[in-house]
């Protein structure tokens, strides 16, 4: 077990990494056997065990290991598609649904903290930001209907109050979520586990699982032994690989990455962003950043094929900060790391049922931090009694991504070179 892990990512650094928990070996019998420990999993199994149910968490490598420990760390309301969208695909009553949905996440990120003592870095502040006004008119847009929700959540902005906030030239307006903000990701999954194992539940890292057998109880293999449980959660969004292929036909997965530039100092992080807020784009690269405790800038930019990182990463980061902040030049980076989210073609949540007793939530497509932990919540009360967020998420119908899992390479290959066509295009035309 010793070989286990974290990635050498800013989050890590910053976090008291526990000590490695058992693997699963042998015969064993559970409630519930949940797979895979980021914020899906984590979350379902603290709500089982909050239920009563007996859960096992397995893990194929460490808790928070992947995307969920080490995303962007952004906490936002709504979905990856805006509220207009979401209107003009399926009506104003599933739409506002979404909303509520968007907004129960924030709110339950804020309840797990407080119940639980996490410390994760939260720092209060969401902006959005536009680099057209084709972009700044959608966001307007979203921001009058979730007014005329009757919810108070974003502040407007105009270019100059945008320009000063955000500390770059490139943006001529924006909204502010002042409710939500950003954390150290992995000190939230870190913290969800440690709350987990207080409510009972048995962790197992190292314990990759090869196949589920569904029946009543269902069995769940690993090379070193089996679970045998009533029921079944899939929690393993971007890192399913083969476990289910009609999962698999579902999502696209791909490596996202970032870069932690060297310590700032004051003059330099005085130009940058201000407030303590987190902020995002609406460029087709959707550049997210933000600065952390410890002064540095961290920033998400370059996309990739799972598991095989672009031989000019750190160029390619580069370009990305210096399309954000063309004055910091060839500024150290001192971190690099990738992890791997998933998407769905609908762009929002697929959550639902394999069989009757297994289920699963993944594809957040960008928005984990909010939605995984709640989902997690969903699944763990389907399983208990009912849940209407369970319902009516399991209600959407999804689509398999276009080629399947055959397609996926050349999809990603394509859309990054069409993404950074796009935005060079916008840049030039910014310019002149």
């Amino acid at each position: 077990m010793s070989q286990l892990s974290y990635p050498d990512s800013h989050h890590a650094s910053e976090s008291m990494l526990p000590p490695v928990y058992p693997r699963l070996e042998g015969q064993h019998r559970f409630d519930v056997c949940v797979i895979g420990a980021g914020y899906t999993g984590l979350s379902a199994a603290l709500h089982l065990a909050e239920l009563g149910f007996n859960v096992a968490l397995v893990e194929a490598q460490r808790v928070g290991w992947g995307a969920s420990g080490r995303s962007g760390g952004q906490l936002g309301y709504g979905m990856t598609v805006l509220q207009p969208e979401l209107i003009h695909r399926f009506g104003q009553d599933i739409a506002r649904a979404f909303w509520d949905v968007s907004v129960e996440s924030v709110e339950l990120f804020h309840s797990l903290c407080a119940q639980h003592g996490i410390d994760c870095d939260f720092s209060a502040g969401n902006m959005g930001c536009a680099t057209t006004q084709n972009e700044l008119d959608d966001l307007t847009r979203h921001a009058d209907v979730v007014a005329g929700y009757g919810h108070d959540v974003y502040e407007r902005f105009g270019a100059d109050a945008t320009r000063e906030i955000s500390g770059s030239p490139i943006y001529i307006g924006a909204i502010l979520a002042h409710r939500a903000g950003h954390i150290n990701p992995l000190k939230y999954a870190l913290g969800l586990a440690s709350a987990a194992e207080s409510a009972g539940v048995s962790i197992f890292e190292g314990s990759r699982v090869t196949a589920i057998q569904p029946a009543d109880p269902a069995t769940v293999r690993f090379d070193t032994g089996a679970i045998t449980a009533k029921y079944v959660v899939v929690g393993c969004n971007g890192y399913l690989q083969t476990l289910s292929k009609t999962l698999a036909n579902r999502i696209l997965p791909v490596d996202n990455y970032q870069a932690a530039t060297e310590v700032l100092d004051e003059t330099t992080r005085n130009k940058l962003i201000k407030g303590g807020v987190c902020a995002w784009d609406t460029s087709n690269s959707v550049h997210y950043f933000r600065l952390t405790p410890d002064n540095r800038l961290v920033m998400g930019c370059s996309i990739g094929i799972p598991g095989r990182p672009p031989g000019n990463l750190e160029k390619d980061c580069r370009r990305h900060i210096n399309y954000v902040y063309p004055d910091l030049g060839d500024i150290s980076l001192e971190y690099i790391w990738g992890g791997t989210l998933a998407g769905t073609r609908s762009r929002l949540p697929d959550v639902g049922r394999l069989a009757d007793n297994v289920l699963y939530a993944q594809g957040y497509t960008g928005h984990g931090v909010g939605l995984a932990p709640l989902a997690g919540k969903y699944l763990a009360h389907a399983i208990g009694s009912a849940s209407a967020g369970f319902e009516f998420l399991s209600s959407i119908d999804h689509k398999n991504m276009p080629g399947g899992r055959f397609l996926r390479i050349p999809f990603i290959i394509v859309y990054r070179l069409m993404t950074n066509t796009r935005d060079m295009v916008a840049r030039r035309l910014t310019r002149s």
